[in-house]
């Protein structure tokens, strides 16, 4: 519906890299030493980390399968590989200092922020390499696809370094199922503002951690294992892709509170006025008993009372 869009507003590289303390090309310098970084992601922060790694081969060519193979089988509680399970790498290839990496379809399964962080991750790693010059990835046999525009060759300069994540705050207006009266509750929640997160981005993202420490009178209402695919507000329209375990209904939220505690968090922002909800890039016609093939716009009739608006 949307080709395999990720991002609005041409963020899709230069969202990607709250990187910290990364230096530019992290090349070079310590290649001959045989003590390169391997670059793996920090689950908690939503960011890249830098860690030392020793080489161990006898050759560029062997040290860099090597380091493949050692990301592969990375396994940490808090950090993980950007090759993840459930992604399956077919194959990758050098030839005149490009690399070529192959992904299976599952690739376009991957929420934006993954997607943005593996794909940075990966760069990060082959281009620390004197002898590597540039990455191109592949889904199947065809070249990746994002936000409709087909990427080309990337380096290490082609993502932000030393992004800050934490620019200010936001405040978000959003809402919960309460835990008593069975409607929508509205919640005032601050969140960090960054150039890697878009406003809709931030809000489906908070909805599907669900409430907060200490918000004892809302409770969670997104399905467990959701992940957003996609986001994208066009003339007012805010397009939302969601994975398909959003479809496994809960026995204890109402769809009806489900749907509209995105639809009404999503028109709280001005430039909003209806939403379009999709599942794996196709559309849905009912979720439960509510009918979604039109525009969804703010039911008032889902709040609390009417003090919420």
């Amino acid at each position: 519906m949307f080709g395999k869009r990720i991002l609005k507003l041409g963020l899709a590289l230069l969202l990607l890299l709250m990187l910290g303390s990364l230096v530019c090309c992290g090349k070079k310098s310590s290649e001959k030493t045989g003590k390169i970084s391997m670059y793996i992601i920090d689950k908690n922060n939503f960011s890249i980390e830098q860690t030392p790694y020793k080489t161990r081969g006898s050759s560029f060519l062997e040290n860099l399968k090597n380091l493949v193979a050692d990301l592969q089988a990375y396994k940490d509680e808090s950090f993980s590989s950007p090759f993840p399970e459930g992604i399956t790498l077919r194959n990758w290839e050098l030839n005149s200092g490009l690399v070529s990496i192959y992904f299976d379809e599952n690739y376009y399964n991957l929420s934006v922020y993954d997607e943005a962080l593996i794909r940075a991750a990966i760069v990060k790693n082959f281009c620390q390499f004197s002898e590597v010059n540039g990455v191109s990835f592949f889904v199947g046999e065809q070249s990746l696809v994002i936000d409709g525009k087909t990427m080309g060759t990337m380096n290490s300069d082609s993502f932000l370094d030393k992004l800050s994540f934490t620019e200010g705050t936001i405040e978000l207006m959003m809402y919960f199922p309460g835990t008593e009266s069975g409607k929508l509750k509205k919640i005032k929640r601050e969140a960090a503002l960054g150039s890697f997160y878009t406003d809709e981005q931030l809000i489906i993202e908070n909805l599907i951690k669900g409430p907060a420490d200490g918000e004892k009178d809302i409770t969670s209402c997104i399905p467990k294992g959701t992940k957003l695919l996609n986001i994208v507000t066009k003339d007012r329209v805010c397009y939302v892709n969601l994975s398909s375990e959003f479809l496994n209904l809960s026995e204890d939220v109402d769809p009806e509170l489900t749907v509209y505690s995105i639809v009404n968090s999503l028109t709280e922002l001005p430039e909003i006025s209806s939403v379009v909800l999709n599942v794996n890039w196709e559309s849905i016609e009912y979720y439960g008993d509510v009918y979604c093939i039109d525009n969804l716009t703010f039911n008032y009739d889902a709040l609390e009372n009417s003090d919420e608006l």
